[in-house]
């Protein structure tokens, strides 16, 4: 699945297999797209590792119902990508529900076995 060196096109493929795993709660492929040592930012501002992703996959208390992204960009520096993009937006944490846009920052570092999220940054966007 993974093009043989870091370019746009394996970047959002990356993206991609990352957002159907959520989806799906499948955490070994999750876990080929997301480095353990993740950091993801969400809309309200908390802070989530790798770890507390897959036990709320796992427990089923994450779920990820939507996330249709659109205006995405690409920047590539190395074995750094950073995609840019806006998305539709419904989830739960088993105890609050988001449904809205978000605006999201997510960074990829180039391994030996592909692209790995490293970070990601949410904001609510307002109508």
């Amino acid at each position: 699945m993974q093009n043989p060196e870091p370019n746009e096109a394996s970047l959002i493929a990356a993206h991609d297999a990352r957002l159907h795993a959520l989806m799906a709660g499948d955490v070994d492929a999750l876990a080929r797209v997301v480095s353990e040592d993740m950091r993801f930012i969400s809309p309200d501002g908390t802070e989530i590792t790798r770890p507390d992703v897959v036990a709320s996959l796992q427990n089923g208390t994450l779920r990820i119902d939507k996330m249709d992204c659109y205006d995405i960009s690409t920047r590539l520096y190395g074995d750094t990508g950073i995609l840019l993009y806006s998305a539709h937006s419904r989830s739960s944490d088993g105890k609050t529900v988001f449904e809205g846009r978000v605006r999201c920052t997510t960074v990829y570092v180039w391994r030996p076995e592909g692209w790995q999220m490293v970070s990601q940054h949410q904001s609510r966007l307002t109508d």
